[in-house]
């Protein structure tokens, strides 16, 4: 937020946003806000930036053709002025036209839903598309890239946490992840809710949530479901570690009393959990600086890809991002399709394996949940539509090897969770990506 003098900045300092657990200034040292005024954002700003970003767009939406228009409309069934937004979309490079009409039909029929129908007229039509589709455009563009800006800062101080634990440590994280969300989640959440009437926290975040992983907007929600899920996990292991300093003195137990409380309001359900827990479910969903940290192959290329011909491909550092390689391109081997794909689950299974042993300092890593993660990214990486969490994931391998009776041994769990990995992938994933491919 902008402060301009002395009254201003008293005001922000006894700030207090709903629901703020992590607001600790009984100790400025530890505590220490980067009160840099460009970082802060109000709903203003945000306005203000549509406005000089977005001001030409409406005029570019008039000039798209009819003729295009009207035959895009035929081709994906949708409206007229709908037809005629998601063009441009995708002339902006944004996004897909089909998958631009398809978000523009969710919030209208959202819209339709709680009685607030849109009028059937052209200008009123149009005037709602150009308005969603300005909010298209910035939430898959403009948004991503803000917030990868400010998580940079976030990451550092999450490696230096990992590399030597300390409260110290511990509270730069939470007080960088509490600045993120004042400063820029909360005011842009607030923004979205104000334009999008009786728009609920969560469906705000679940929007936020698939721009910001670039996904359809159906898998926002089981987005958030995966990202409440680490978040939580984070919040125990700080738990645990603060635990051992709880009665050192009255600030560290005020920590851990503060620690908990957000952790119980990450424990409330989506109808009931607040923006501010919301928010940080967002800044556990968002993609850190990646650095390769599993054994490379001396054969792939993982840094930044060059350019050829005006073509890229994706940068692979994740082992899961191999194994999705794979996967496509086994799709097209005819005589070795099926030791080609048994060897690629493999390497992948043991890296995140190994990747897994790293981040538990040695703790004996359980197979079944290793299983589960690959599966459930599996599923979001193709956009295979499913409720499925990694918790269902995990249920269905333990009552798969239950079913099979397979031996307690590693080796033999691995194979049959490598087996089950191999047959979802060839019956669920593989159609996917030939109905994909028809579209």
């Amino acid at each position: 937020m902008q402060y301009s003098n002395k009254k201003n900045r008293s005001r922000k300092k006894n700030h207090n946003i709903e629901n703020e657990k992590f607001d600790l200034k009984d100790q400025e040292r530890l505590l220490k806000r980067k009160d840099d005024a460009a970082e802060w954002i109000t709903q203003k700003m945000i306005a203000e930036e549509f406005k000089a970003v977005y001001g030409d767009f409406e005029t570019k939406v008039e000039r798209v053709p009819d003729h295009l228009a009207l035959s895009l409309s035929k081709e994906i069934d949708c409206p007229f002025e709908f037809a005629k937004t998601s063009y441009q979309i995708e002339m902006d490079g944004v996004l897909d036209a089909k998958d631009a009409c398809k978000e523009l039909t969710i919030e209208y029929d959202r819209r339709k839903a709680i009685g607030q129908l849109i009028p059937q007229t052209y200008s009123h039509m149009l005037n709602f598309a150009i308005d969603e589709g300005k909010w298209i455009e910035y939430l898959r563009t403009t948004f991503v890239k803000h917030l990868e800006e400010k998580i940079i800062e976030l990451s550092n101080l999450e490696t230096a946490a990992l590399g030597e634990k300390s409260v110290e440590k511990i509270i730069d994280v939470i007080n960088e992840r509490q600045r993120i969300v004042e400063g820029f989640l909360l005011p842009l959440m607030s923004k979205y809710i104000s334009d999008h009437p009786r728009c609920s926290v969560t469906e705000t975040g679940a929007r936020l949530a698939s721009s910001l992983l670039n996904k359809p907007i159906g898998a926002g929600h089981n987005a958030l479901k995966e990202g409440k899920h680490q978040l939580s996990n984070w919040l125990s292991n700080v738990l645990s570690f603060l635990k051992k300093f709880e009665n050192e003195s009255p600030f560290t137990k005020k920590i851990y009393k503060q620690v908990l409380e957000h952790k119980k309001e990450i424990a409330k359900t989506f109808e009931t959990i607040s923006i501010n827990a919301l928010a940080n479910i967002l800044i556990e969903l968002s993609p850190r600086p990646t650095h390769p940290a599993f054994d490379e192959s001396k054969y792939v290329i993982t840094h930044v890809p060059i350019p050829r011909f005006g073509m890229v491909g994706p940068i692979l550092v994740d082992p899961i991002d191999f194994l999705e390689r794979d996967i496509r391109l086994s799709r097209r081997r005819i005589e070795d399709k099926e030791d080609f794909l048994d060897n690629s689950i493999q390497k992948t299974f043991r890296s995140l394996i190994k990747k897994k042993e790293r981040e538990e300092k040695g703790k004996k890593v359980k197979l079944e949940e290793v299983g589960a993660e690959l599966l459930f990214e599996m599923y979001q990486r193709f956009n295979i539509e499913s409720d499925k969490t990694p918790e269902t994931f995990l249920e269905d391998i333990l009552a798969m090897l239950e079913e099979e009776k397979v031996p307690n041994v590693p080796e033999d769990k691995s194979q049959a969770i490598r087996d089950y990995s191999k047959n979802l992938i060839k019956s669920v994933i593989y159609p996917q990506i030939s109905q994909n491919s028809s579209n």
